[in-house]
């Protein structure tokens, strides 16, 4: 379902100086006929899940989201090593992809 995953950077450091202040998150879902709930959360290295970057449908082709580095109460998560994981829910199955990312100041 998901053709492709690509993240700007593996390391965020939004500290406002323009250099990686912000993750971008890029993919492509294929084979669907109606939208597809998609969620891409950030969990700690103890599997605690810690954001949820979205969560939303999505149609056939290309997707961008954009995220910060801040999590829902507005403060910036704090600095370390975080696992991101990305759920695409089709009819009979879901699909899920796993990497990791980090965040220094």
């Amino acid at each position: 379902l998901v053709g492709h995953i690509a993240l700007s950077n593996r390391l965020l450091t939004p500290n406002g100086d323009g250099i990686n202040d912000e993750l971008e998150i890029r993919f492509n879902l294929l084979q669907l006929t109606l939208p597809t709930p998609v969620t891409f959360d950030l969990y700690d290295l103890a599997g605690r899940k810690v954001h949820a970057i979205f969560s939303e449908e999505h149609r056939l082709g290309p997707a961008v989201h954009r995220w910060d580095g801040r999590g829902v109460d507005g403060r910036q998560l704090l600095p370390g090593t975080y696992v991101w994981v990305m759920r695409v829910r089709a009819d009979a199955f879901e699909e899920v992809h796993a990497g990791t990312m980090a965040i220094a100041y």
